[in-house]
């Protein structure tokens, strides 16, 4: 199966339990730092989680148990929107005709996010038995396909689409705003969702999110919350990513073989300091670029390998009363040739390795005994 209908069930504007309408317009205002502004081109982040079929004691009414099920992530959402009210705001981006110039900041209106219920003539074999998934097939239980983050002017800053599929599986797929918001910010999200919407009254204990922005003076993208003076606490929501530049001539890779390559993103890590953070930030600053989705077409990103997300995000502890989900999936944007998502996997210990190729490469790869019997013996002295 290579492509899925989706039946959109309901669709929902959830806002912030607390939420009392404010004639006056007197919105708390956060202003994007320079971190938050690289995104603003970049569409945005798609995270899914998929939970098989559960069955609710005391009834065999599958149409019932879905309902109270969506009632209840409607409502746990909208009491999480409480501690993350900024995802229920706009953007807004202002010209300045004075200066010339031009600011952008989250109106924290509390218009809400987008919650939409669907279905879909899929099953749980579908997208974790195959060993070549096709992204058209995952492509359709997110929203906002290839959408830049600058349109979160219109557009809610989070959408959740939660698909029931045929056999009584349940996915919740979050596409969420770069501009404002990381990987780490994303699942701290999500973390505290699951974990509200586990408790009895909607009330935890977890760590609250931190709004407040501070100016700062083969890639990997880092988390630099502790490379800044003062760090900044681990809770920050925003952006906190930096990024560190490796190049290989052609075929030097195959010729020195992983360790070295794995020697050098050592390096890129270590050197990765306080004073290395700031220089790339006032450098940013005074030239400042935006990439886009399409500039890898146009050379700006052209012959790059590169790593995103990472293995210490909590994505499996994701419950929401239903055990934790069987899968972990990530939508189309933000891919594109060689982009390699790096996850926990399913069992305690394990890595997830999301890599995005033409189908003919991976076939080629599959086929090419050296390269097999090289990436086994990898496999063989890994932990992981």
């Amino acid at each position: 199966m290579n492509s899925v209908d989706i039946r959109r069930v309901s669709t929902t504007i959830v806002r912030p339990a607390s939420y009392i309408d404010e004639p006056t317009g007197n919105h708390w205002r956060i202003d994007l730092n320079p971190w938050d502004l690289l995104f603003l081109r970049t569409t945005y982040m798609q995270k899914g989680l998929l939970f098989g079929k559960q069955q609710e004691q005391g009834t065999n009414d599958e149409c019932i148990i879905i309902n109270d099920k969506i009632s209840h992530l409607k409502t746990s959402l909208s009491h999480t929107l409480d501690h993350f009210f900024p995802l229920a705001g706009r953007l807004v981006i202002e010209k300045h005709q004075d200066d010339n110039t031009i600011s952008v900041y989250i109106d924290c209106n509390f218009e809400g996010v987008e919650f939409i219920h669907a279905t879909a003539d899929i099953s749980v074999e579908d997208i974790v038995s195959p060993t070549y998934v096709p992204q058209s097939l995952i492509n359709p239980l997110f929203t906002f396909d290839r959408v830049p983050s600058y349109e979160g002017q219109s557009h809610t800053l989070l959408s959740v689409q939660v698909t029931e599929l045929r056999d009584g599986a349940v996915f919740i797929g979050c596409s969420a705003n770069h501009s404002v918001c990381d990987g780490t910010s994303f699942w701290h999200f999500i973390n505290s969702w699951s974990e509200i919407a586990r408790s009895t009254d909607y009330d935890t204990s977890f760590t609250p999110p931190v709004f407040k922005r501070r100016t700062l003076v083969v890639v990997l993208l880092m988390n630099s919350r502790t490379k800044v003076i003062p760090p900044l606490p681990e809770t920050f929501f925003g952006n906190s990513i930096s990024w560190g530049f490796e190049t290989l001539k052609e075929g030097e890779l195959l010729e020195k073989g992983f360790g070295f390559m794995a020697s050098l993103l050592k390096e890129v890590v270590t050197s990765h300091n306080v004073e290395k953070t700031r220089s790339l930030l006032e450098s940013w600053i005074e030239k400042p670029l935006i990439p886009g989705p399409g500039d890898a077409n146009t050379g700006i990103f052209s012959n790059i390998f590169m790593a995103r997300s990472s293995q210490w995000f909590n994505m499996y502890g994701n419950d929401f009363g239903w055990g934790r989900p069987i899968s972990v999936k990530t939508g189309m944007n933000g891919k594109s040739y060689g982009i390699t998502t790096v996850s926990p996997g399913p069992v305690e210990g394990s890595v997830d390795i999301e890599i995005c190729l033409p189908m003919e490469v991976f076939k080629a790869m599959e086929n090419d005994a050296e390269f097999i019997e090289a990436f086994s013996a990898s496999l063989g002295a890994s932990e992981v």
